[in-house]
């Protein structure tokens, strides 16, 4: 009897050294950093001049080597402890070779940026994208991929952008509104909201317009989020359309974005009351 019990206790402590021994190893995994770079930290690796700290880090594979890179953002600051950091760079680290892939990207600031791994361009392997919120709030982003030993940027400054509006106020209550890329022209109906407008020297009572300067405006990006198309993945973005005011929300633009031979093209494009642009 002592005997079946000093082996049972014997195998229940070999299952709990197996499992301690697994679990430890799979965490030291999960945490594995193959430079011991922390956020904050300054970073020296690639000689972008002085005051370029980590911003964020993230690890994944984006060369298709099934190893895991590590991909760190970094920025220029006067401080340490500020939040917004300019002349914001994507820094790949292959540690396998330990290499180091860099980008130049140009006029690119923000603060809170975040790194997300997506397979956005159809080759197989992942892509960086670095998104911040720029001074308004809204969400700036770069995109890179690794080609033929470079990291090639292939979302750029001017991609946020995004779709174009221009437009202005017109007697009788209504909102002219004009998307020039996909001859798109519609007036809007600003009825419901006749008495806001009134009270801010926009309209009198009879619909007749009194500022005849004032521009619609549309945001940048206010929400990106990734979306599966044909196997990969697409970008969904949101822009706003804004009156007199930021509280003058006249529609919500949403857009998803494909990567086809080498540009980024619209698939769909809507508003809830400018309708679809695309047809």
């Amino acid at each position: 009897m002592k005997s079946k019990f000093f082996w049972l206790v014997l195998a229940l402590c070999i299952i709990a050294f197996i499992f301690s021994f697994v679990s430890r190893n799979t965490n030291d995994a999960k945490n594995f950093k193959p430079l011991e770079l922390n956020v904050g930290d300054v970073f020296s690796y690639v000689d972008y001049g002085a005051n370029m700290y980590v911003l964020n880090y993230a690890m994944d594979d984006v060369n298709g080597d099934g190893n895991k890179d590590m991909i760190i953002a970094i920025g220029e600051k006067a401080y340490p402890e500020d939040t917004v950091a300019q002349n914001m760079q994507i820094v790949l680290y292959n540690p396998v070779t330990e290499t180091f892939y860099a980008t130049k990207l140009k006029k690119f600031s923000g603060e809170m940026p975040r790194i997300m791994i997506y397979e956005l361009n159809g080759d197989g392997n992942k892509e960086i994208v670095l998104a911040a919120n720029d001074e308004k709030g809204n969400i700036t982003m770069r995109i890179v991929t690794l080609q033929d030993e470079k990291l090639e940027e292939i979302f750029k400054a001017r991609d946020n952008k995004g779709i174009l509006f221009t437009g202005n106020f017109i007697d009788g209550f209504k909102v002219y509104l004009k998307c020039s890329k996909y001859k798109k022209e519609v007036n809007l109906e600003l009825t419901d909201r006749k008495e806001n407008y009134v009270t801010n020297g926009f309209f009198d009572e009879s619909g007749r317009i009194l500022k005849d300067d004032a521009k619609i405006t549309i945001s940048g990006f206010t929400s990106v989020d990734f979306v599966q198309l044909d196997g990969f993945y697409g970008i969904q973005t949101k822009q706003r359309i804004i009156g007199f005011n930021d509280e003058d929300l006249l529609d919500e633009i949403i857009v998803i974005w494909k990567y086809e031979n080498g540009k980024w093209c619209v698939k769909e494009a809507k508003g809830s009351k400018v309708g679809n642009l695309l047809y």
